[in-house]
């Protein structure tokens, strides 16, 4: 597939209905997750403004552990396993999807994928993954690199150095986290913390980055070298992507001749 990439996920509860994307920016969307049931009518809404947007189903959970045992139980035996890839790939086509997209961790891909990759690849619908890599974030537990690239279209990489550049599609973040510094007067990179701030989970979106900043008077930095932005207001801070940051991270990804770029998630952001 020679189209480059220019895609962002979705899910019904991010705070936009489908039809609010302006799908003519995108060439690629993802609707998250196949098991939720307010996906039905995704492609159409989406292609109202772009009729050659290209639609995928996301299985998998976005780091949901109930769905990923789900998965992971599924995956055992060989007659649920063919159950769950031909009801996907029934649901995606029933549903107007071009292809699927799977989002599972290392441990399950690792396992199952040379026995699922092959059947999954006789779908004959566009089919990716969104992967997470890091040395140590899955201890020992890698993704099975050569049997994914025999059947995958593309990658949706969280990371770099799995395949050719052709084939990564580089994850841009549309969120940032907050942290309480523990002295307002130290707010470098690695300033010690002592613990997330605004809410409980520390993470805002775009949008509410933005509003923030306003409100707040925060002052921005950013750091050409590390290629990241953050922001500072009394003890607040929040280390997120700002225009700079993407506009960079999206040369770089032409400049290496990378595959393309998605966003995570398209309703965190109205700057698109």
């Amino acid at each position: 597939m020679a189209q480059n990439v220019k895609g962002g996920y979705w899910f019904p509860d991010s705070g936009i209905t489908a039809s609010d994307i302006n799908s003519a920016l995108f060439t690629h969307l993802f609707c998250a997750f196949a098991d939720v049931d307010s996906f039905a009518a995704f492609t159409r809404d989406v292609q109202q403004k772009n009729p050659s947007v290209v639609t995928l189903l996301s299985i998998g959970g976005g780091g949901n552990k109930s769905i990923a045992d789900n998965i992971a139980s599924v995956a055992r035996q060989s007659s649920s396993r063919k159950s769950f890839i031909d009801s996907s790939f029934a649901l995606a086509r029933s549903n107007g999807f071009h292809g699927l997209d799977l989002d599972w961790s290392p441990q399950i891909a690792t396992r199952r994928w040379p026995t699922w990759g092959g059947q999954l690849g006789q779908g004959f619908l566009l089919l990716s993954a969104a992967v997470h890599y890091s040395p140590h974030h899955w201890s020992n537990t890698n993704y099975p690199v050569a049997a994914m690239v025999a059947s995958l279209d593309w990658i949706n990489a969280m990371a770099y150095d799995f395949y050719a550049p052709e084939q990564i599609v580089l994850g841009i973040p549309f969120y940032g986290s907050a942290f309480a510094l523990a002295d307002a007067n130290n707010h470098g990179y690695f300033a010690p913390f002592t613990g997330l701030a605004i809410s409980s989970e520390g993470m805002r979106m775009y949008n509410q980055i933005t509003t923030y900043l306003s409100l707040n008077n925060a002052t921005t930095v950013y750091n050409s070298t590390v290629v990241s932005a953050y922001c500072y207001s009394g003890t607040t801070w929040i280390s997120y992507d700002d225009i700079q940051t993407i506009c960079t991270k999206v040369a770089y990804t032409k400049g290496r001749g990378l595959k393309g770029y998605f966003a995570w998630h398209v309703a965190a952001s109205s700057s698109w």
